[in-house]
Order: C-alpha cells, then structure tokens, then sequence
C-alpha cells in the first residue's frame, strides 16, 4: 500500500500561494506607488551640483620636504569657513541677490579632504543650472574669504616685523659706529645681526602664497545628481509594496484555516485527493464526466487499501452535506468491480438506494453510535472474501459516533469542499484515525451547492384496464318500398 503523503512547503506551494493572492500582491505594490509618489510630491527632488577646490598651503617654505601639504588644513576649519555668512553673502551677490544667504547656507553640503587637501562645494538647488552656479560661486568666494584671512594674517606678521625693524633701526641710531666702548660695539653688533634676520624675515613673508586655492573641477564641468532620485523611489515603493504584499499571501496563507487547494488537502490529512466532483447536480447512480472521476477513486481506494480489509467509513466534512451522495456512488461503483458491498448510511433518508444495483445490499440504520456499531458487526458477521462495507456518516455527526466510524473501519475517505472545509477538521480526523488504526485513503472533493436528487423506489406496474364488453348495435329495418296498384 501506497504510503500516506505529505507535500510540505515545496516550490508548488510557494507558486501556489502567490497565484491565489496576486490581487493582493498586485494592490500592495500599487499601494507602495502611490506612497512613493506622495513621498515626492511632499518631498521635491532636489539637484546637487559639486566644485572641487585644492586649497593652497599657506607657509615661509612651501618646498620644504619634510612637511605635507595637508598638515595646515583642518577639516572642521574648512568646512566652517565655507558655510561662513560672510562666503554665503559674497556668492548671494554673486548671483545677483536672487538666492539670500539664509538659504544658500541651508542648501550647502561640504566633505573637507585633509590629508588631500581637496575640499567638495555642493548645492543643493531647485534645478540643475541653479545648483552649479550656486556652487561654483560658493567655491570661488570661498577661496577669496580664505585668501583675505591668509593676507591679513601676513600682514598683521609684516608689520610686527616692520616694527621690531624700526626698534633696531633706532637703537643702531644711537651707537657711534666709531666708539671705543666694547659693551656698545657688542651690542651694535647684535642689534645688526638682528636686522639682517628681520630682513630675510620680511623678504621671505613677501613671497608666501595667500591665493588660497584653485578650483580645480568646476560644477558645470561634473555631474549633477537627483535627491531623492524620483525613478529609485518610485522603484523602491513598487518593490516595497510588493515585498510586503507576499508577506501578507504567506502570512494569510499560514492563517487561513479553510483549504484553499488540493496541497491544502493533502498538507493537513496526509493522503491525496482521490478526485474532485465539479457538477453541483448529483444523481446516483452518476453518468459521464462525474462517473469517470469515481472510477478514480474507486481504483486508488483499492490501490491504497490494505489487504484483508472489509470496513471503508465515508466521513462528509463538505459545504452543507453537498457530499452526501458519495457514499452512494462509491458503494456503486464498488460493486461495478464485481465485489459484494454493504451501504450503511445511519439516519439516512435515501431508501430508494437499496434498489439501485442488484449487488449492493443497503440499510439505513439509526445514527447513534452504538446503533451503528452493532448495525456493522452483524453485518460483517457472515462476510467472506472480497466482501465490502461502506459506511457514510453524514454532514454534521457527532464526534461519538465519527469515532465510532474510524474504530469499526479499516479505511477512512474524507469528502470535503474547498473554501469550507477546514485544514483542523481534517487534521482531528486524520489523528483520530491513527489512534484507532484505521488508514486515511485519500479526499474527494465537492463544490458547493451540490444536491443530490434520491434515487426513485421502482414503482409496482400499473394494472392494465379490463377489455370493454362489446354490445352489438342494433340494425333498423329498412323501410319497404311501396308497390305499383
């Protein structure tokens, strides 16, 4: 015998469930769109445009080799130069006063490269023109405001050179070049000497280079960049959409407590579908398509049904009994293949299936448990060979009597509906079926609002009415004919 089957959550599962929940899927993607599309819309792209400035050392001895250029810059200095108001006013005039300085300070981004001496001007402007004019003159008053204080600087050091050279200049003014006293000859000397130095000094800070820096890669000659990118945002808010959408099939999918497909069926009872019914319109016994699909089942019953067993329980977990011609139509066919089969159908108000095949014996016991089970015994009392019983227990039994079912049978078959039924029904029939050993052979499925049409009773023939006694009519004379006087 077959073993019991269990498809797990392989790849057919995952397809499964995103086929049966792609509105969802496709609505939370949409969902995600407009989302992103709102988020644009309250947040405007803004372009960032970038000028590169290399900043010039400002030393006495730019050649010298045991120094590297970026140990005068400081990164916080730099930055805090840029976005200084005096560089903002200098690039809002610039610019012709169009942007104040409030906003151009707003809209700068600056990323000071010290030990490369490479500081990057960005604007964040409402179009691309905007943005690189913007931050092409921001670079340039930045290298004029820096340019200024490295002046200054220089020249606040000149004068004090200057000054102390006026002291010295006015104290050799006071020494006889001449004079024999030794202590002014040495202090002459010394004051000469430090004339000498204060010249190279001098003559060294007018040589130092206060341009400040260079622009070395303009705004309008590099690219600008969106901020938000309107096509990443609104790709992300598909993706996002539809990620979370998924994660709602899965989550709906794990949580839904009805079957939704054949792998829902075969998930919570462990056993196949042995065939799904789709007429809502049953006869018993069933003709063409509907009778094809019970041959089916009844070929993989007895492919899965252990040798030596006689009792086969049909249990209706369907849509409001639309089940309830299976057992019917399963005992039929059964007794099709030449086996002798009793219909047990407790409570049941289809009498007329007793006359539907010459080889199924049909009884209609009472539906209590232990009516049941004494019903079956004595059945099966005086069974032999390939001997069968089916046993149907309607929509809505109690448990006691389900029970009952499963400790009498060899062989369980659940019908059930797809969308009503429920994954925890099959689950409390499949494990009660364990305990008592009795083996579940597989599911067939009905649709809803299947309705079974009882068999007719064969009605008794119709005495024939009794031949009417013939009268025979009476002849009138015919009158004579009168003769010739």
């Amino acid at each position: 015998m077959p073993a019991a089957t269990d498809p797990g959550f392989g790849v057919e599962y995952y397809g499964e469930t995103l086929r049966r929940h792609w509105k969802l899927i496709a609505t939370a993607a949409i969902v995600g769109l407009l989302l992103a599309a709102l988020f644009l819309v309250v947040r405007p792209s803004r372009t960032t445009a970038t000028a590169d400035v290399a900043l010039a050392v400002v030393s006495t001895n730019p050649f010298d080799a045991t120094k590297q250029p970026s140990d005068p810059f400081d990164a916080t200095t730099e930055t805090q130069l840029v976005m200084s108001y005096p560089v903002a006013l200098a690039a809002s005039e610039a610019v012709g006063s169009a942007i104040s300085p409030k906003t151009i300070r707003a809209g700068l981004e600056v990323d000071a490269v010290t030990d490369a001496g490479i500081v990057h001007i960005s604007y964040n402007g409402t179009s691309a023109e905007q943005a690189r004019r913007v931050a092409d003159v921001t670079a340039l008053a930045y290298i004029d405001y820096r340019a200024a204080q490295a002046r200054a600087r220089l020249a606040s050091v000149v004068a004090g050179v200057d000054d102390r050279r006026e002291v010295v200049l006015d104290g050799l003014s006071q020494i006889d070049p001449e004079t024999g006293n030794w202590a002014k000859r040495a202090t002459r000397i010394g004051l000469l000497q430090e004339l000498e130095d204060l010249s190279t000094q001098r003559a060294t800070f007018s040589q130092v280079d206060t341009t400040g820096g260079v622009v070395i890669s303009t705004a309008a000659d590099n690219d600008v960049s969106l901020s938000p990118n309107p096509i990443i945002v609104v790709a992300a808010g598909l993706l996002a959409g539809g990620v979370i959408g998924v994660i709602l099939a899965f989550s709906l999918r794990a949580g839904s407590r009805r079957w939704g497909s054949a792998s829902d069926v075969q998930r919570s009872t462990h056993a196949p579908v042995l065939g799904r019914l789709e007429s809502t319109e049953a006869i018993a016994p069933e003709t063409g398509e509907s009778l094809e699909v019970l041959l089916g089942v009844r070929e993989r019953i007895l492919s899965r049904l252990r040798p030596g067993a006689h009792v086969i329980v049909v249990v209706d977990h369907s849509a409001d009994g639309a089940g309830g011609d299976v057992p019917v139509n399963l005992a039929l066919v059964l007794a099709q293949s030449g086996r002798s089969v009793d219909l047990v159908l407790p409570g049941s108000e289809l009498t007329g299936a007793a006359h539907l095949d010459p080889r199924l014996a049909a009884t209609f016991p009472a539906s209590d448990s232990d009516a049941i089970a004494v019903h079956v015994r004595d059945r099966l009392g005086a069974a032999t060979g390939d001997h069968l019983l089916v046993l149907g227990l309607p929509a809505g039994s109690p448990p006691s009597t389900v029970l009952a079912g499963l400790r009498l049978a060899d062989g369980a078959v659940l019908v059930g509906t797809l969308g009503v039924t429920t994954a925890a029904d099959a689950t409390r029939l499949r494990e009660a079926a364990a305990e008592f050993g009795a083996e579940i052979l597989g599911t067939v499925l009905v649709p809803q609002g299947r309705v079974l049409t009882p068999p007719a009773v064969p009605a008794a023939p119709a005495p024939r009415p009794a031949a009417a006694k013939r009268t025979p009519a009476k002849r009138t004379p015919r009158p004579k004919a009168p003769t010739a006087s």
